[in-house]
């Protein structure tokens, strides 16, 4: 998050116009947060394979958060790579949640 901030004052500063992280970079950032920041603490790898290339970054945290969410909790107790395979097509216009 403290890049994404230190980018975008840069930007400013150089282009004099505000610039917003893509959602595609939004979703790596929150993919490889460390769970107790709010994130789902991702590897780089494992953050690539659910955000490469996403058109709404939010939708498939949304969705990796719900498939590897705990059952007791409203999750659907998937294993991380499940989770992973199936969030992987929300990337495009596919709305899933």
């Amino acid at each position: 998050m403290k890049y994404a901030v230190l980018v975008s004052l840069c930007s400013l500063f150089l282009v004099g116009q505000p610039v917003v992280a893509s959602t595609e970079a939004q979703c790596y950032e929150t993919a490889q947060a460390h769970t107790a920041d709010g994130g789902l603490g991702l590897t780089i790898g494992q953050a690539n394979e659910l955000c490469r290339g996403s058109a709404d970054g939010s939708n498939v945290i949304r969705c990796y958060s719900k498939a590897w969410g705990h059952p007791d909790e409203g999750g659907l107790g998937l294993a991380k790579e499940h989770a992973l395979k199936l969030c992987s097509i929300c990337r495009g216009p596919i709305t899933c949640y």
